[in-house]
């Protein structure tokens, strides 16, 4: 996972004081923030970076079963990405699941032969009352992210809606 939101260029991380060729450039929520921020991605890997200015770097709900800490590793050591809303972010087997990307079909056509794509996808369907046909190609008002439980390797979706 990428997104743009890790690029090499040469920065002091306002967290740790060191040089770093490295900088995350994607979302921080904090009130404490400097500016321009200067962040090294591994101060956002090991929670650092969200601990030292009270922030966090998502903006998403999850499910109610998800452990506490997993929402706090999600929220407080996972790079953000760039989304138009709030997402969703979806949990299996009591834990948050991983976030892989964009689920781009005609880019990722092995993904949809896998059972729980195609639930996700049903699942999806139903809730906005389109044809899954319709969400095996890229529209250009819904973004589909994909995630993955990290007990069973299943596949979850979230929608973004521009």
């Amino acid at each position: 996972m990428n997104h743009g939101v890790v690029r090499q260029r040469a920065i002091i991380c306002d967290v740790c004081g060191k040089a770093r060729d490295w900088a995350y450039t994607g979302p921080f929520r904090s009130a404490d923030r400097p500016e321009p921020l200067n962040i090294y991605p591994w101060c956002v890997a090991d929670g650092s970076a969200a601990q030292k200015y009270d922030g966090t770097f998502q903006e998403a709900d999850f499910e109610e079963f998800v452990t506490s800490a997993s929402i706090q590793a999600v929220l407080k050591r996972t790079p953000g990405f760039p989304t138009m809303n709030p997402i969703f972010w979806p949990g299996h087997h009591g834990e948050c699941c991983v976030f892989l990307g964009d689920f781009i079909p005609e880019e990722q056509p092995e993904l949809l032969e896998q059972k729980s794509i195609r639930e996700e996808l049903g699942r999806i369907a139903r809730e906005l009352g389109l044809a899954e046909d319709d969400l095996r190609y890229s529209n250009n008002s819904l973004y589909t992210l994909l995630f993955q439980c990290s007990t069973c390797h299943s596949y979850q979706l979230s929608t973004d809606f521009s």
